[in-house]
């Protein structure tokens, strides 16, 4: 395997070179990494993407959080062992109902009206330039600070759940 032109290898997992960090992809190895967007099928219920990783761990890694497409979330591991970033999309979400309810908010008895829309976030700045396909799991090994670099996270397609 040669190394790019960047001096990070061309595996799927690979160290992210940065001030005081050594990246090893032998700490955390990267098996599967894909991302799948998703829609709720109920008006309101949501929709999101979420990155699925299998992922080889050695003793005493915490993995802390995983950047991907401009933001970040922590990772949660599910019964079979696959971790999972949950990033929630704006489509089919509280706002998009407030512009089908014409901003009306309670109708009267038994009619609630739409959600009241979350309060704004501010928009999240990552400390990472990455390209499409690209993403960084930040860890800690023995308490140390580390990041890895995914190379080549793969595209499902959409769930629609009905």
């Amino acid at each position: 395997e040669t190394p790019a032109a960047d001096g990070v290898s061309n595996a799927m997992a690979a160290p992210v070179r940065g001030p005081g960090l050594e990246g090893d992809d032998s700490v955390v190895e990267v098996k599967e990494a894909y991302a799948q967007d998703w829609v709720a099928g109920v008006c309101g219920g949501g929709s999101g993407t979420n990155v699925h990783l299998r992922i080889q761990l050695c003793e005493g890694v915490k993995l802390m959080r995983f950047f991907y497409a401009g933001r970040s979330a922590p990772l949660t591991r599910r019964k079979d062992g696959v971790f999972v970033a949950r990033f929630a999309g704006k489509a089919n979400g509280p706002e998009e109902l407030m512009e089908r309810w014409g901003g009306r908010v309670g109708g009267g008895p038994g009619d609630p009206g739409p959600p009241r829309p979350p309060p704004v976030q501010e928009e999240e700045v990552i400390p990472y330039d990455l390209a499409d396909g690209e993403a960084v799991i930040t860890y800690t090994l023995d308490e140390e600070p580390r990041e890895v670099k995914i190379r080549g996270v793969e595209t499902r397609p959409m769930i629609p759940y009905m």
